[in-house]
C-alpha cells in the first residue's frame, strides 16, 4: 500500500502536500508571520522530491506490467517477434500442457492463420505475491482476420511471474482464462 502510494501513484501524496503548502502559506500571510510562509515551501519541496523519486524508481509491479505490455506487443507484431516473446518466457513455462518451445511454435502457427488488425489492452493489473513471485491479469481485445472472415477476440489471461536473479521478472506460467467470455480450453488453440 505504501509502495503504491509513494512510487506507483504519487499524485495523491503530491497534491496533498501542495494543498498543505497552500494552507500554510495563506494562514501565514493572514497572520503576518513571514517565517510561516517560508515553512510553506517545505511540503511543496517534499511533493516535488516525492514525485521525482516516483518517476525514477520502477517497482516490481510496474516491471511486470511493462513486460506484459512487451509480450503483447511482440505477439501482435507483424511479423510476430518470437525473440522478444522467448526472452520473456522461463525455460519451464507452461500454457495448459505446452512447454516453452510448443508455446512459441503455436504462436507462430496462429499468426500464419490469423492476421491481427488491432489489439487493445483493456485491463492490466499486477500484484506481487512474494518478493520473487507475482501475477498480472490481462484482458485484451483483438480484431483478427482469416480466410473465414474478420471478428473480435476478447481474451483474458493470468500470467505468473518469477523473479530471476539474472533476467529479472520472467513468465513461468500462462493461463488462458477465457476467450470471448467463454472458459478457455486447450482445444481452442491452433
Amino acid at each position: 500500500m505504501i509502495e503504491h502510494l509513494l512510487l506507483e501513484s504519487p499524485w495523491t501524496l503530491a497534491i496533498s502536500l501542495a494543498a498543505i503548502a497552500a494552507v500554510v502559506f495563506l494562514v501565514g500571510g493572514r497572520s503576518g508571520h513571514r517565517n510561516t510562509q517560508k515553512w510553506a515551501a517545505l511540503p511543496l519541496l517534499l511533493a516535488v522530491v516525492g514525485f521525482t523519486v516516483a518517476e525514477v524508481v520502477n517497482t516490481d509491479r510496474e516491471r511486470m506490467v511493462q513486460k506484459t505490455e512487451r509480450l503483447v506487443e511482440a505477439a501482435v507484431a507483424d511479423p510476430i517477434d518470437l525473440d522478444t516473446m522467448g526472452s520473456l518466457l522461463d525455460e519451464s513455462v507452461l500454457l495448459f500442457n505446452l512447454d516453452r518451445e510448443a508455446i512459441l511454435a503455436m504462436a507462430k502457427r496462429a499468426r500464419n492463420i490469423y492476421r491481427i488488425d488491432s489489439a487493445t489492452i483493456t485491463l492490466l493489473l499486477a500484484r506481487r505475491d512474494t518478493p520473487t513471485a507475482g501475477q498480472t491479469l490481462l484482458t485484451a481485445l483483438t480484431r483478427v482476420s482469416s480466410k473465414y472472415g474478420d471478428y473480435p477476440a476478447k481474451t483474458r489471461w493470468l500470467i505468473h511471474w518469477r523473479k530471476d536473479p539474472a533476467a529479472g521478472w520472467i513468465i513461468n506460467r500462462l493461463e488462458l482464462i477465457a476467450v470471448n467470455d467463454q472458459p478457455a480450453r486447450q482445444s481452442i488453440l491452433p
